[in-house]
């Protein structure tokens, strides 16, 4: 059995770095990260025990990252906080807020279609439009469609079918191979 490790942790309130005191009581940290139009959610519980320190203020912007000790891929996220909340025997404070996605237009639905585009060229458009790099794999990026309707969906969820080999665009299969953004 091996020897388990924690992840690297590092998290900022309103673009300064915390350390110390701020590990030593934080309990948990909590991230769920939703489907669609729900906003994801941060939250984090401290040991508010004697000596006292100032938890995030509400309306702060806590950015956290996540990282595997075995350097894989990481988590990313920017959180509002919006609820501080203390509490007595035991003394903790837990702290949660929002997602501050900079991007929760990509999450309003929305109608529009393109005709014989290939996949790389939606993806891109999209992509482009919200200053995001497109990723397109060579196996779909070539692969042309007569008519791609966006019909009252989020982008987040229409670009799901991209995400697959090409085949017939209404099925909503996922797999390694396939299409989509990320920050730049």
């Amino acid at each position: 059995m091996g020897l388990i490790t924690h992840p690297k942790v590092h998290v900022d309130i309103d673009g300064v770095p915390v350390s110390g005191l701020f590990f030593k009581r934080l309990i948990s940290l909590e991230i769920i990260d939703r489907e669609g139009i729900r906003s994801d959610t941060l939250r984090l519980v401290f040991n508010d025990a004697a000596p006292h320190f100032d938890s995030p203020r509400r309306g702060a912007v806590a950015n956290v990252t996540i990282q595997p000790n075995d350097g894989g891929g990481g988590f990313v996220g920017s959180y509002v906080i919006d609820s501080v909340d203390y509490n007595c025997h035991p003394f903790t404070i837990s702290v949660g807020g929002h997602s501050a996605d900079l991007r929760s237009e990509m999450k309003t639905q929305r109608s529009r279609h393109w005709d014989d585009r290939s996949v790389k060229d939606i993806v891109s458009e999209i992509a482009g439009a919200y200053d995001l790099e497109a990723k397109i794999s060579d196996v779909v990026s070539s692969h042309v469609y007569g008519l791609v309707p966006l019909t009252f969906r989020s982008l987040n969820s229409f670009m799901r079918p991209f995400a697959q080999k090409p085949r017939d665009f209404s099925r909503q299969a996922m797999s390694g191979d396939g299409a989509g953004y990320r920050t730049r």
